[in-house]
């Protein structure tokens, strides 16, 4: 019997790769704009006793050796992973570490913005993947840190699928919709959406359950 985890949208369910390093190609990344703070659920609050607030990106990766058939008649889709990580080059930070080991730069960036970021998008990497405790989620290990650069020797896999990068400060509503409803949830908290005046698609609007075709 085949283990499952959730997949990128409700309702749909998808195989776990196997844990230990695997093979992965960043295919989408997407700046989410300046979110609420949150800790095991819990709002983070700062010494003024106000909540504290925090830019945060998250790096889609598919996983070309792990595969599965979606739907009857359809072609192999890859397993996709995703990590959402705070953007910040501070010491303790988790994002200039991973963007450091993944791209082999000499010393870890001390200044993160759009232009390194898209370097990454399209990129092969090896990444170290672990279960959940109750072995229904397939994670980045080490905490999203366990990103590596692509081992040579290996076969290049050929993209799978549709690359990507949303940026909620130059927002583009067809991007919206492709993305995970929890990711649109996220997004739609942020500072910045309250300043996208774009009239959005009615797709964005209507729950899945109530779209009128």
């Amino acid at each position: 019997m085949k283990e499952f985890s959730k997949g990128d949208l409700e309702g749909i369910q998808r195989p776990l790769p196997e844990t230990g390093l695997q093979v992965a190609r960043c295919y989408g990344i997407a700046f989410l704009g300046t979110l609420p703070s949150k800790f095991k659920g819990a709002p983070v609050l700062g010494k003024d006793g106000k909540q504290v607030y925090a830019p945060e990106i998250t790096f889609f990766w598919e996983l070309p050796n792990t595969t599965y058939v979606w739907k009857e008649g359809e072609p192999e889709e890859p397993v996709t992973l995703f990590y959402t990580y705070s953007v910040s080059a501070g010491a303790k930070a988790k994002l200039p570490d991973v963007l450091k080991s993944w791209g082999s730069l000499p010393k870890r960036p001390e200044v993160i913005g759009p232009q390194l970021i898209d370097r990454y998008k399209g990129q092969l990497c090896m990444i170290n993947v672990e279960h959940s405790q109750d072995g229904k989620y397939a994670n980045v290990g080490g905490s999203g840190r366990a990103v590596n650069p692509f081992m040579k020797g290996l076969p290049v896999p050929k993209p799978m699928k549709e690359q990507f990068f949303f940026d909620v400060e130059n927002f583009d509503w067809n991007l919206f919709d492709a993305l995970p409803r929890f990711i649109q949830d996220k997004i739609m908290e942020s500072k910045e959406f309250a300043n996208v005046t774009d009239t959005p698609n009615v797709s964005s609007l209507v729950p899945d359950d109530d779209l009128p075709f």
